[in-house]
């Protein structure tokens, strides 16, 4: 008989103790805190950001543009690339890669990469239809009724590449407010702890 007692209260207590306590909110599951930057962010405001971007692209085209310019013009009795060139490859890689610093310097080097990846998957693909013309060409012989469908595939090439850098820099600004979110939050340390005592859900805030 005492024995039977014994395991009906712990079976009551066992019931009780599962049921949500009056008055407290019912249990939840943990809140995961945002991903943290890859980097130590050197910079954690978006209008900051913005200004990195626009900064880097305008330094590089400006600085291109003065190459270009300053450097000679190509020999025509040699074969040597243009010093020019070098000027070219300033202001697009200023272009490509300038709207990323916004994202660089917030630490978000995920995001920096996939902009990068969309823009070089839009540049292949322009390059893979522009090389195209070369099949145009051979099947052609070199005729003149080949230059009208020869530059409409290269101008849908190049199309093809400029949607794809487009793309690619709407989405490193697109992307500026919200990791500069995230790296304001890292700099001040905050992270959201949850604190399940006795079956009760608590979520506190902690600034470490």
């Amino acid at each position: 008989m005492r024995v039977a007692l014994l395991l009906g209260a712990a079976l009551v207590a066992s019931a009780a103790s599962s049921q949500p306590v009056s008055g407290l909110p019912a249990s939840r599951p943990p809140t995961e805190a945002p991903s943290p930057p890859t980097t130590e962010p050197l910079q954690t405001s978006a209008a900051g950001a913005y200004l990195a971007s626009a900064g880097a692209t305008a330094g590089s085209l400006a600085l291109g543009f003065a190459l270009y310019h300053v450097l000679p013009a190509s020999d025509p009795e040699s074969d040597a690339p243009s010093p020019r060139a070098v000027g070219v490859a300033v202001m697009a890689g200023g272009a490509l890669l300038g709207p990323s610093v916004g994202n660089l310097v917030l630490g978000a080097g995920t995001d920096v990469q996939r902009a990068t990846r969309i823009k070089m998957a839009g540049l292949a693909a322009g390059a893979v239809i522009a090389l195209g013309s070369t099949v145009v060409i051979a099947g052609c012989f070199g005729g003149s009724a080949c230059a009208p469908t020869v530059e409409t595939i290269v101008y849908v090439g190049a199309g093809v590449a400029a949607v794809g850098v487009v793309a690619g820099t709407v989405y490193d600004l697109a992307t500026i407010p919200r990791n500069a979110a995230l790296a304001q939050a890292h700099r001040e340390g905050r992270r959201t702890v949850s604190l399940r005592p006795g079956g009760v859900g608590l979520a506190l805030s902690v600034g470490l």
